[in-house]
C-alpha cells in the first residue's frame, strides 16, 4: 500500500526508490500538499461534461463522464523527458481521432536523430518505413531519399513522416486537439515502458497505456465505433480520421500530492522541478 501511494510499483520488495520515498521528511510531504493546493486554484473550471484529465507526476490519464465524479477510465502513461521535452501543462478540447495516423516527424527529430543515421545507411529510411515528402500532408508526395534531399531534411526545405503500420512511433491512433505546443496524446509500439515507476521518456506528447478503451469512450455517441468497430480502424492499413460530436475538455496538469475519493493521500516524485520553482516564487512573496 505504501508503494502504490507514492507512485511505486506495488511489488512488496523494499528497493532503493522505496527506501528513497520512506525517508522523505513528514514535512516536505506538508509542503507538496500545500504546493498542490496552490496549483488546483488554477485548475480550469469543467462544465456539466465528460472530461480527460492527465496529471504528469503520477503519469496516469483519467476520463470521467462527470468532472465532479470517480474516473471511468484509467490508463498510465508516458510523459515527455525532462527538459526540452518536458510536457507542459495546459486545458484544450479533444475534437478529432486519427485512426492509422503517419507520423509526420518534426523538424528538430528530423534533424538531430534521424538524418545523421540515414546518410551512413541507405536503408535506414525504409527499414524504419520514413519517408522525404515536400510537405506535412497524407497526399504528399513520396521523394527519393538522396543525399542532397537528405541535406534538405537537415534545413528544414524538405521534411519526413513515418508510415502507418507496426513501427509507428504514434502506434495505431493518436487523440488530436490542435495546440500551439503541438501536444497531443497517442498509442505507442513501445509498450514495456509502461511498466516502469518513472515513464518521462517521450518528445513531450502523452503516450497513452489503453489507446482503444480511449477511444471506445471517447466515440461512446457515435453508436457505429462500438469496441470492433475500434479495434477493425486500429488494424486498418490507410489512415482515418474521425471527429467528435462534441469536444472533450482535456486537462494536461502538474501536482505531485493528491487526495483520492476515499481519502487517501498520494504522492509523486517532482519529474520537472516544477515543485521547487513554485516554492521559490511562493516565498518570494511571503
Amino acid at each position: 500500500r505504501f508503494q502504490a501511494r507514492h507512485g511505486l510499483n506495488p511489488d512488496g520488495v523494499i528497493g532503493p526508490a522505496t527506501v528513497a520515498a520512506m525517508n522523505v521528511p513528514l514535512a516536505e510531504r506538508v509542503e507538496q500538499l500545500e504546493l498542490a493546493l496552490e496549483r488546483l486554484r488554477w485548475f480550469p473550471a469543467l462544465a456539466d461534461q465528460r472530461a480527460v484529465v492527465v496529471n504528469l507526476p503520477f503519469y496516469e490519464l483519467d476520463a470521467y463522464d462527470h468532472p465532479t465524479g470517480e474516473p471511468v477510465l484509467e490508463s498510465r502513461v508516458v510523459i515527455g523527458e525532462r527538459g526540452d521535452h518536458a510536457t507542459p501543462s495546459f486545458a484544450d478540447s479533444i475534437g478529432y481521432l486519427i485512426f492509422r495516423p503517419y507520423w509526420f516527424i518534426p523538424e528538430t527529430i528530423a534533424a538531430q536523430e534521424i538524418v545523421g543515421p540515414a546518410l551512413k545507411d541507405s536503408l535506414y529510411l525504409a527499414n524504419n518505413q520514413y519517408e522525404v515528402i515536400r510537405r506535412y500532408t497524407d497526399d504528399a508526395e513520396v521523394l527519393e531519399p538522396t543525399p542532397e534531399r537528405l541535406d534538405s531534411v537537415a534545413r528544414g526545405k524538405l521534411f519526413l513522416r513515418q508510415q502507418p503500420g507496426p513501427l509507428n512511433s504514434l502506434g495505431r491512433v493518436k487523440f488530436m486537439f490542435p495546440n500551439s505546443n503541438d501536444i497531443y496524446l497517442h498509442d505507442t509500439p513501445a509498450r514495456s515502458l509502461f511498466g516502469r515507476d518513472r515513464r518521462a521518456f517521450s518528445h513531450g506528447c502523452v503516450r497513452v497505456d489503453r489507446p482503444a478503451e480511449l477511444a471506445v469512450w471517447l466515440l461512446a455517441d457515435a453508436k457505429k465505433w462500438p469496441r470492433d468497430s475500434v479495434d477493425a480502424a486500429m488494424r486498418a492499413e490507410t489512415p482515418r480520421t474521425v471527429g467528435l460530436k462534441r469536444k472533450v475538455p482535456v486537462v494536461l496538469f502538474y501536482v505531485t500530492a493528491m487526495v483520492e475519493g476515499d481519502g487517501t493521500v498520494r504522492f509523486a516524485e517532482d519529474p520537472y522541478g516544477h515543485d521547487a520553482r513554485l516554492k521559490a516564487v511562493l516565498g518570494r512573496r511571503s
